[in-house]
């Protein structure tokens, strides 16, 4: 007797749940500066805001490609059919619950930290709707930029409701009564987010250039699609130096361990073997799988 199995439908099997290496990791540095600063509560929910935002986000986008007849892109892991990659609306609403409730929270007693988590869902909803054909043009740039850079922009520029702890034997400069000193946090941290940024951005072009094909087929225009199997390895070649360089000059600035440029040379030589293949979803895979350790290292480490 034969046994047929029935496809799966996604639900929550289909969350990218290894999304959270992009998001708890930094985070959970922007969290400790806040703590730093008193602002417990803000550090908690900007955590959770985060996370969940980002899940959330990628889901509306699944959901959306999954209706338009596409298999979800931009991941390191590929979906096996449309079925199984439609995350399902329970799903989403409970992210979507978990992401706006927090980030209201934060816009009444943190309106700084709250904006950086609203400006990022604003943006995850319009890469998740845009038009079909132009939704994955530069999202190698733009995803990177609506995750990571912009929300710790919005917050670390911001400013400190507390001193900066100065030596000793330093003289300490009054304080008039509300006024601000110093932003939140400086160039350790917003470094070390730009490092987990570049990372993401080239797990996404190798991406395409995994999917190349199918995406010429769907008629879907993105960086690869437009410069080449050529062109688009040539770029990820050179992407795959800026990670190097990033994370040795962090290290050499004292900015964080020389564990994380170890790390980034290690995953860059093992990613590099499968670039020479033209393996591009091992070469993807790889860069996802070794992020984990960098991003672990970078949150313990960084200063």
């Amino acid at each position: 007797m034969t046994i047929t199995t029935m496809p799966i439908r996604g639900g929550i099997a289909s969350i990218r749940w290894g999304a959270l290496l992009f998001s708890v990791p930094y985070s959970a540095l922007w969290a400790m500066a806040l703590i730093d600063d008193g602002r417990d509560a803000s550090a908690i929910l900007l955590i959770i805001a985060h996370a969940a935002g980002l899940l959330w986000g990628l889901a509306w986008s699944d959901k959306v490609d999954v209706s338009r007849g596409l298999l979800p892109r931009a991941g390191a892991l590929q979906p096996s059919s449309l079925l199984g990659a439609d995350p399902g609306g329970a799903a989403m609403s409970i992210l979507g619950f978990m992401a706006l409730v927090p980030t209201l929270v934060l816009l009444v007693i943190d309106w700084r930290a709250g904006a950086a988590m609203l400006v990022m869902l604003i943006g995850l909803g319009l890469y998740a709707t845009a038009r079909r054909r132009r939704k994955l043009a530069l999202a190698e740039i733009l995803l990177p930029l609506i995750i990571l850079i912009a929300p710790a922009l919005i917050l670390g520029e911001g400013p400190r409701s507390t001193l900066v702890a100065l030596p000793d034997d330093a003289p300490q400069p009054p304080l008039p009564e509300g006024a601000l000193m110093a932003d939140l946090f400086g160039a350790p941290i917003l470094a070390a987010t730009s490092l987990g940024a570049v990372i993401l951005g080239l797990i996404i072009l190798l991406a395409m250039l995994r999917d190349r094909l199918r995406d010429r087929a769907d008629g879907l225009r993105t960086t690869v699609s437009r410069m080449g199997e050529n062109g688009g390895a040539a770029l990820a070649a050179l992407w795959l130096v800026v990670p190097v360089l990033l994370a040795s000059m962090g290290a050499g600035w004292g900015w964080w361990s020389w564990i994380v440029p170890a790390l980034v040379g290690v995953v860059g030589a093992w990613s590099a073997g499968a670039m020479a293949r033209t393996d591009w979803r091992a070469a993807a895979l790889r860069w996802a799988v070794g992020h984990a350790p960098i991003a672990a290292a970078l949150a313990l480490t960084t200063v």
